[in-house]
């Protein structure tokens, strides 16, 4: 080496931020500490996600939200080291190693597929806001190319000398369902895709211009016809007085499913605002009234 270049790697290594020990055992021991990192935090969304649907504390919000983009975001960090590390274990050429190699890449794909199912998250929450459901695309996308990398680590450690890889491609096939659902449950509260369900059958309403054809129509061929009032029939009356708690549990869910409605941008009709109205007009206390709208909220 010249002298120009050992003056140059002197003044690298003199203002290196980071020394090469440190970089040498963060890369020895760097998974084993985002793997265990992963599954904290998936145990933490799975406690937590129930718990901000009846606590409303700031702290709780904020650790829920801190905690639910890192566990999204440290998985792809986890697998992208993963897979070198495995790539870098097939590379090397040492025969008498070729058996601890074999075992390191069965590893390397086992606790891929394993962060890989992190991605399906947690059963209590799949979705931090409303937002994430209209960014459903996006996670598909996402998930299908994490996927990938999952699927290339487990093709590196195959064959292997234990039955590891084939419990790795049991992990990868959960990890696939874990996801899959996790998009679909995206995509199915999506606003759009909510609010086309909700629709009800279109009610054109009376055809006048029809109705007025025909009226002339008999006039002018000499029949006395005459326009009448049809009065409609009222709506009946929601029965509310002893109600066992089965019933009242089902009239607050037909409730419910009347005015969820509101909440995906569409109106409600004079019908759905009588049949409301008659019914909290005949519970007997105000005690039954908040209870009602209780269970209503619960669903």
């Amino acid at each position: 080496m010249t002298a120009t270049g050992l003056n140059m790697l002197e003044h690298q290594m003199k203002f290196q931020v980071i020394p090469n020990d440190v970089k040498r055992t963060w890369n020895e021991h760097v998974l084993q500490v985002l793997v265990p990192t992963s599954l904290i935090l998936q145990i933490i969304l799975s406690i937590l996600g129930n718990l901000r649907k009846y606590n409303p504390k700031t702290i709780i919000r904020i650790t829920l939200w801190c905690v639910y983009f890192l566990a999204y975001a440290i998985v792809p960090v986890a697998l992208s080291i993963t897979a070198q590390s495995a790539l870098e274990s097939c590379n090397k050429s040492h025969p008498a190693s070729k058996h601890h190699r074999s075992n390191t890449r069965e590893l390397m794909g086992f606790w891929a597929q394993f962060l890989f199912l992190h991605l399906g998250g947690a059963d209590t929450i799949t979705a931090y806001s409303l937002e994430d459901n209209d960014l459903w695309l996006r996670h598909l996308v996402f998930l299908l190319f994490q996927s990938g990398v999952a699927l290339y680590i487990l093709l590196l450690s195959w064959p292997g000398c234990s039955h590891l890889p084939l419990l790795s491609i049991l992990v990868y096939a959960s990890g696939c369902i874990k996801c899959f659902e996790r998009v679909q449950a995206l995509r199915l509260a999506n606003t759009e895709h909510l609010r086309e369900t909700m629709l009800g059958p279109a009610d054109p309403g009376p055809d006048y211009v029809k109705f007025l054809e025909e009226f002339l129509l008999k006039k002018s061929q000499g029949f006395i016809v005459k326009v009448e009032e049809v009065l409609e029939n009222a709506l009946p009356t929601i029965r509310a007085y002893s109600q066992t708690g089965r019933e009242e549990i089902f009239e607050a869910y037909n409730l419910f499913q009347t005015f969820k409605r509101l909440f995906v941008g569409l109106i409600l009709t004079y019908e759905d605002r009588d049949r409301s109205t008659s019914y909290f007009q005949h519970l007997d206390s105000a005690c039954e009234v908040f209870r009602a709208v209780e269970i209503e909220l619960g669903f």
